[in-house]
Protein backbone atom coordinates (compact mmCIF):
# COMPACT_ATOMS: atom_id res chain seq x y z
CA UNK A 1 0.00 0.00 0.00
CA UNK A 2 2.86 2.63 0.98
CA UNK A 3 4.60 1.76 -2.66
CA UNK A 4 1.39 2.37 -3.95
CA UNK A 5 0.56 5.62 -2.12
CA UNK A 6 4.38 6.48 -2.97
CA UNK A 7 3.66 5.45 -7.25
CA UNK A 8 0.75 7.72 -7.10
CA UNK A 9 2.30 11.00 -5.37
CA UNK A 10 5.33 10.83 -7.81
CA UNK A 11 2.86 10.33 -10.98
CA UNK A 12 0.90 13.32 -9.84
CA UNK A 13 4.21 15.90 -9.10
CA UNK A 14 4.99 14.87 -12.25
CA UNK A 15 2.08 16.08 -13.73
CA UNK A 16 2.04 18.59 -11.88
CA UNK A 17 5.81 19.88 -12.95
CA UNK A 18 5.20 18.78 -16.76
CA UNK A 19 1.55 20.86 -17.03
CA UNK A 20 3.44 23.83 -15.47
CA UNK A 21 6.52 23.16 -17.76
CA UNK A 22 4.15 23.41 -20.58
CA UNK A 23 0.74 25.63 -19.23
CA UNK A 24 0.13 29.28 -19.82
CA UNK A 25 3.02 31.92 -20.66
CA UNK A 26 3.85 34.51 -17.71
CA UNK A 27 2.31 37.80 -17.47
CA UNK A 28 4.33 39.93 -20.50
CA UNK A 29 6.31 42.97 -18.88
CA UNK A 30 6.07 45.19 -22.34
CA UNK A 31 3.01 47.60 -22.52
CA UNK A 32 0.28 45.89 -24.54
CA UNK A 33 0.48 48.37 -27.34
CA UNK A 34 3.67 48.05 -27.70
CA UNK A 35 2.90 44.23 -27.57
CA UNK A 36 0.74 44.32 -29.73
CA UNK A 37 2.39 47.02 -32.30
CA UNK A 38 5.54 44.20 -32.02
CA UNK A 39 3.65 41.55 -33.52
CA UNK A 40 2.05 42.83 -36.01
CA UNK A 41 5.01 44.10 -36.95
CA UNK A 42 7.26 40.73 -37.22
CA UNK A 43 4.31 39.01 -38.37
CA UNK A 44 4.95 41.47 -41.88
CA UNK A 45 8.22 39.68 -41.92
CA UNK A 46 6.52 35.47 -42.45
CA UNK A 47 6.87 34.54 -45.40
CA UNK A 48 4.91 31.70 -44.58
CA UNK A 49 2.00 29.79 -42.59
CA UNK A 50 -1.04 27.65 -42.58
CA UNK A 51 -4.63 29.44 -41.82
CA UNK A 52 -8.00 28.86 -40.90
CA UNK A 53 -11.18 31.26 -41.09
CA UNK A 54 -14.18 31.58 -39.93
CA UNK A 55 -17.00 33.86 -40.87
CA UNK A 56 -20.68 33.97 -38.93
CA UNK A 57 -22.69 36.02 -40.35
CA UNK A 58 -26.66 37.27 -39.36
CA UNK A 59 -27.80 40.07 -41.53
CA UNK A 60 -30.70 41.63 -42.93
CA UNK A 61 -30.63 43.74 -45.71
CA UNK A 62 -33.87 45.02 -47.93
CA UNK A 63 -35.91 42.88 -45.54
CA UNK A 64 -34.05 40.18 -46.96
CA UNK A 65 -32.48 38.01 -44.09
CA UNK A 66 -29.35 35.51 -44.39
CA UNK A 67 -27.83 33.35 -41.98
CA UNK A 68 -24.78 31.67 -43.04
CA UNK A 69 -21.04 30.26 -41.89
CA UNK A 70 -18.15 30.44 -44.38
CA UNK A 71 -15.32 28.34 -43.66
CA UNK A 72 -11.41 28.73 -45.50
CA UNK A 73 -8.12 26.86 -44.62
CA UNK A 74 -5.08 26.42 -46.02
CA UNK A 75 -1.59 27.71 -46.19
CA UNK A 76 0.68 30.16 -47.95
CA UNK A 77 4.32 30.31 -48.70
CA UNK A 78 5.85 33.80 -50.25
CA UNK A 79 9.73 32.54 -49.58
CA UNK A 80 9.71 32.82 -53.30
CA UNK A 81 7.95 35.66 -54.90
CA UNK A 82 8.50 34.39 -58.54
CA UNK A 83 6.92 30.60 -57.75
CA UNK A 84 4.58 31.48 -55.03
CA UNK A 85 2.56 28.49 -53.35
CA UNK A 86 -1.42 29.20 -51.73
CA UNK A 87 -3.72 26.55 -51.05
CA UNK A 88 -7.81 27.31 -49.97
CA UNK A 89 -10.32 25.21 -48.83
CA UNK A 90 -13.89 26.97 -48.93
CA UNK A 91 -16.99 25.92 -47.49
CA UNK A 92 -20.14 27.76 -47.27
CA UNK A 93 -23.28 26.66 -45.51
CA UNK A 94 -26.50 28.85 -44.54
CA UNK A 95 -29.76 30.26 -45.66
CA UNK A 96 -31.68 33.62 -47.19
CA UNK A 97 -35.38 34.20 -46.96
CA UNK A 98 -35.42 32.60 -50.22
CA UNK A 99 -33.00 29.99 -50.23
CA UNK A 100 -32.86 28.13 -46.96
CA UNK A 101 -30.48 25.57 -46.03
CA UNK A 102 -27.91 25.51 -48.86
CA UNK A 103 -24.18 24.65 -49.04
CA UNK A 104 -21.17 24.15 -50.87
CA UNK A 105 -17.53 23.39 -51.09
CA UNK A 106 -14.39 24.23 -53.08
CA UNK A 107 -10.79 24.04 -53.33
CA UNK A 108 -8.25 26.20 -54.54
CA UNK A 109 -4.82 26.43 -55.00
CA UNK A 110 -1.49 28.18 -56.78
CA UNK A 111 1.79 26.73 -57.81
CA UNK A 112 4.13 29.13 -59.02
CA UNK A 113 2.19 30.77 -62.41
CA UNK A 114 -0.62 28.38 -62.60
CA UNK A 115 -3.93 28.25 -60.46
CA UNK A 116 -6.46 25.01 -59.87
CA UNK A 117 -9.28 25.01 -58.52
CA UNK A 118 -12.44 22.50 -57.96
CA UNK A 119 -16.05 22.56 -57.01
CA UNK A 120 -16.55 20.00 -54.83
CA UNK A 121 -20.21 20.35 -53.66
CA UNK A 122 -23.01 22.61 -54.29
CA UNK A 123 -26.93 22.90 -53.51
CA UNK A 124 -29.20 23.93 -56.04
CA UNK A 125 -30.32 26.57 -54.44
CA UNK A 126 -34.16 25.02 -54.71
CA UNK A 127 -34.10 24.49 -58.27
CA UNK A 128 -32.24 27.61 -59.67
CA UNK A 129 -28.79 25.85 -60.32
CA UNK A 130 -30.04 22.54 -62.32
CA UNK A 131 -27.90 19.84 -61.23
CA UNK A 132 -27.26 19.68 -65.07
CA UNK A 133 -25.68 22.71 -65.37
CA UNK A 134 -23.11 21.71 -62.70
CA UNK A 135 -22.84 18.01 -62.97
CA UNK A 136 -20.05 18.15 -65.10
CA UNK A 137 -17.79 20.58 -63.16
CA UNK A 138 -18.43 18.70 -60.00
CA UNK A 139 -15.45 16.76 -58.63
CA UNK A 140 -13.08 18.34 -61.72
CA UNK A 141 -9.84 20.15 -61.32
CA UNK A 142 -9.55 22.83 -63.48
CA UNK A 143 -6.50 24.72 -64.26
CA UNK A 144 -5.72 27.94 -65.36
CA UNK A 145 -2.23 30.02 -66.21
CA UNK A 146 -1.78 33.61 -64.91
CA UNK A 147 -1.33 36.51 -67.11
CA UNK A 148 2.36 36.54 -67.54
CA UNK A 149 3.13 39.78 -66.01
CA UNK A 150 1.44 39.12 -62.42
CA UNK A 151 4.42 37.59 -61.17
CA UNK A 152 6.62 40.18 -62.01
CA UNK A 153 4.32 42.48 -60.41
CA UNK A 154 4.11 40.51 -57.36
CA UNK A 155 8.13 40.49 -56.85
CA UNK A 156 8.04 44.43 -57.05
CA UNK A 157 5.02 44.61 -54.31
CA UNK A 158 7.16 42.14 -52.20
CA UNK A 159 10.29 43.73 -52.50
CA UNK A 160 12.19 43.94 -49.34
CA UNK A 161 12.57 48.04 -49.69
CA UNK A 162 8.67 47.91 -49.75
CA UNK A 163 8.07 45.81 -47.51
CA UNK A 164 9.46 48.16 -44.65
CA UNK A 165 7.84 50.98 -46.39
CA UNK A 166 4.76 49.20 -46.00
CA UNK A 167 5.55 48.20 -42.01
CA UNK A 168 6.65 51.69 -41.42
CA UNK A 169 3.05 52.92 -42.85
CA UNK A 170 1.20 50.72 -40.60
CA UNK A 171 3.01 51.33 -37.57
CA UNK A 172 2.85 55.50 -37.92
CA UNK A 173 -1.15 54.78 -38.57
CA UNK A 174 -2.07 51.92 -36.66
CA UNK A 175 -5.79 51.45 -36.41
CA UNK A 176 -6.40 49.85 -32.66
CA UNK A 177 -7.01 51.65 -30.09
CA UNK A 178 -7.53 51.15 -26.51
CA UNK A 179 -5.48 47.55 -26.02
CA UNK A 180 -5.53 45.71 -23.19
CA UNK A 181 -4.32 42.89 -21.82
CA UNK A 182 -6.70 40.32 -21.29
CA UNK A 183 -4.65 37.07 -19.69
CA UNK A 184 -3.43 33.63 -21.66
CA UNK A 185 -5.02 31.15 -23.79
CA UNK A 186 -2.72 28.33 -23.74
CA UNK A 187 0.74 29.29 -25.09
CA UNK A 188 -0.71 32.67 -26.47
CA UNK A 189 -1.12 36.28 -25.04
CA UNK A 190 -4.58 37.44 -25.37
CA UNK A 191 -5.23 41.25 -25.65
CA UNK A 192 -8.71 43.21 -26.14
CA UNK A 193 -8.81 46.24 -28.31
CA UNK A 194 -10.84 48.63 -30.35
CA UNK A 195 -10.95 49.55 -33.71
CA UNK A 196 -10.11 53.15 -34.51
CA UNK A 197 -11.67 54.80 -37.41
CA UNK A 198 -10.05 57.83 -38.23
CA UNK A 199 -6.46 56.24 -37.78
CA UNK A 200 -7.84 53.71 -40.36
CA UNK A 201 -8.76 56.39 -42.83
CA UNK A 202 -5.55 57.45 -42.35
CA UNK A 203 -3.96 54.55 -43.34
CA UNK A 204 -5.84 53.94 -46.10
CA UNK A 205 -5.27 56.94 -47.58
CA UNK A 206 -1.66 57.25 -47.03
CA UNK A 207 -1.10 53.32 -48.51
CA UNK A 208 -2.65 55.29 -51.66
CA UNK A 209 -0.45 57.92 -51.90
CA UNK A 210 2.53 55.44 -51.48
CA UNK A 211 0.86 53.77 -54.12
CA UNK A 212 0.57 57.03 -56.19
CA UNK A 213 -3.33 56.92 -56.07
CA UNK A 214 -5.26 59.59 -55.91
CA UNK A 215 -8.14 59.67 -52.51
CA UNK A 216 -10.72 62.50 -52.74
CA UNK A 217 -12.31 64.31 -50.64
CA UNK A 218 -15.52 62.70 -51.79
CA UNK A 219 -13.53 59.42 -50.94
CA UNK A 220 -12.59 59.79 -47.87
CA UNK A 221 -16.22 61.40 -46.44
CA UNK A 222 -17.69 57.99 -48.24
CA UNK A 223 -15.55 56.06 -45.81
CA UNK A 224 -16.03 58.36 -43.05
CA UNK A 225 -19.60 57.75 -43.51
CA UNK A 226 -19.64 53.72 -43.61
CA UNK A 227 -17.48 53.40 -40.90
CA UNK A 228 -19.87 55.37 -38.76
CA UNK A 229 -22.54 53.09 -39.18
CA UNK A 230 -19.87 49.99 -38.03
CA UNK A 231 -18.71 49.04 -34.70
CA UNK A 232 -15.89 46.49 -34.77
CA UNK A 233 -14.25 44.54 -31.56
CA UNK A 234 -11.39 42.41 -31.69
CA UNK A 235 -9.46 39.97 -29.54
CA UNK A 236 -5.97 39.80 -30.35
CA UNK A 237 -3.94 36.32 -29.74
CA UNK A 238 -0.20 36.17 -29.91
CA UNK A 239 2.17 33.48 -30.25
CA UNK A 240 4.16 34.22 -26.05
CA UNK A 241 7.60 33.07 -27.71
CA UNK A 242 7.87 34.32 -31.75
CA UNK A 243 5.77 37.71 -30.76
CA UNK A 244 3.65 36.94 -33.72
CA UNK A 245 -0.16 37.22 -34.40
CA UNK A 246 -1.70 33.86 -33.45
CA UNK A 247 -5.08 34.61 -33.87
CA UNK A 248 -7.56 37.44 -34.47
CA UNK A 249 -11.30 37.06 -33.24
CA UNK A 250 -13.96 39.93 -34.04
CA UNK A 251 -17.51 41.13 -33.85
CA UNK A 252 -18.58 43.79 -36.97
CA UNK A 253 -22.07 45.21 -36.27
CA UNK A 254 -23.34 47.62 -39.07
CA UNK A 255 -26.80 49.45 -39.09
CA UNK A 256 -27.49 51.30 -42.34
CA UNK A 257 -30.84 52.38 -43.10
CA UNK A 258 -32.72 49.73 -41.64
CA UNK A 259 -30.02 47.10 -43.00
CA UNK A 260 -28.61 45.65 -40.08
CA UNK A 261 -26.12 42.91 -39.06
CA UNK A 262 -23.37 41.08 -37.12
CA UNK A 263 -20.67 39.21 -38.95
CA UNK A 264 -18.33 37.73 -36.62
CA UNK A 265 -15.33 36.30 -37.38
CA UNK A 266 -11.98 33.78 -36.53
CA UNK A 267 -8.68 33.65 -38.06
CA UNK A 268 -6.05 31.14 -36.60
CA UNK A 269 -2.37 31.39 -38.14
CA UNK A 270 0.42 28.46 -37.53
CA UNK A 271 3.37 27.09 -39.02
CA UNK A 272 5.29 30.16 -38.92
CA UNK A 273 7.97 30.30 -42.10
CA UNK A 274 7.84 26.29 -42.76
CA UNK A 275 8.18 25.30 -46.78
CA UNK A 276 4.80 24.65 -48.04
CA UNK A 277 4.59 22.14 -50.64
CA UNK A 278 1.74 21.81 -53.84
CA UNK A 279 0.37 18.40 -54.99
CA UNK A 280 -0.49 19.84 -58.40
CA UNK A 281 -3.80 17.36 -58.81
CA UNK A 282 -3.88 14.79 -61.70
CA UNK A 283 -5.98 14.99 -64.76
CA UNK A 284 -6.39 18.86 -64.36
CA UNK A 285 -8.10 20.01 -67.53
CA UNK A 286 -7.46 23.97 -68.87
CA UNK A 287 -10.43 26.18 -67.74
CA UNK A 288 -12.08 28.02 -70.29
CA UNK A 289 -14.58 30.86 -69.74
CA UNK A 290 -17.03 29.67 -72.66
CA UNK A 291 -17.68 26.41 -70.44
CA UNK A 292 -19.81 28.60 -68.49
CA UNK A 293 -21.87 29.56 -71.18
CA UNK A 294 -24.02 26.45 -71.21
CA UNK A 295 -24.56 26.19 -67.39
CA UNK A 296 -25.27 29.90 -67.58
CA UNK A 297 -28.26 29.43 -70.06
CA UNK A 298 -29.91 26.42 -68.34
CA UNK A 299 -30.06 29.05 -65.46
CA UNK A 300 -32.55 31.30 -67.44
CA UNK A 301 -36.03 31.48 -66.31
CA UNK A 302 -37.93 28.56 -68.51
CA UNK A 303 -35.08 26.85 -68.88
CA UNK A 304 -35.61 24.16 -66.11
CA UNK A 305 -38.53 22.58 -67.63
CA UNK A 306 -36.79 22.00 -71.02
CA UNK A 307 -36.20 18.60 -71.77
CA UNK A 308 -32.75 18.26 -74.36
CA UNK A 309 -31.42 14.88 -75.48
CA UNK A 310 -27.97 14.59 -73.94
CA UNK A 311 -26.82 13.89 -77.33
CA UNK A 312 -28.30 17.66 -78.42
CA UNK A 313 -26.94 19.03 -75.47
CA UNK A 314 -23.22 17.82 -76.37
CA UNK A 315 -23.58 18.75 -80.36
CA UNK A 316 -24.75 22.47 -78.41
CA UNK A 317 -21.21 22.32 -76.28
CA UNK A 318 -19.18 21.57 -79.34
CA UNK A 319 -20.51 24.04 -81.37
CA UNK A 320 -20.11 26.91 -78.58
CA UNK A 321 -16.35 25.88 -79.00
CA UNK A 322 -16.54 25.55 -82.61
CA UNK A 323 -18.03 29.22 -82.37
CA UNK A 324 -15.40 30.44 -79.26
CA UNK A 325 -12.22 28.97 -82.35
CA UNK A 326 -14.02 30.76 -85.02
CA UNK A 327 -13.65 34.15 -83.29
CA UNK A 328 -10.34 33.78 -81.46
CA UNK A 329 -8.92 33.64 -85.20
CA UNK A 330 -10.30 36.53 -86.20
CA UNK A 331 -9.41 38.50 -82.90
CA UNK A 332 -5.54 37.34 -83.57
CA UNK A 333 -5.85 38.08 -87.10
CA UNK A 334 -6.98 41.95 -86.63
CA UNK A 335 -3.84 43.72 -86.93
CA UNK A 336 -2.53 46.08 -84.47
CA UNK A 337 -4.46 49.39 -83.64
CA UNK A 338 -6.51 47.97 -86.36
CA UNK A 339 -10.69 47.40 -86.05
CA UNK A 340 -12.56 43.85 -86.30
CA UNK A 341 -15.52 44.54 -89.01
Amino acid sequence: MKKLITSVSVMFLSTVILTGCVGSPTAPTTSPENMVKDAFANSMDVKSHSYKATIDADVTVDEQSLTGTITLEGEQDMSVPEAPKFTMAIGFSGSTTDYPEQSGEAELMMDGDVIYFVLKSITDFDGNLPKEAVAAFLGQWYFMPLPEDSLSQLAIATDEEKLEEAKQLFMDHFFLTNIEYAGTEGSDYKYTADFDKEAFIEYMKASAELSEQVVSENDLTQMREGLDAVEINSILYIDSEKVLLSGWDGAVTFDVEGNTGTVDFKIGMSDFDKTVSIDVPDGAVEFNPMMLLGPAMMMQPGMEDLEMPEEDLDAMMLEMEGFEEDLMMEVEEIPEGGVLR
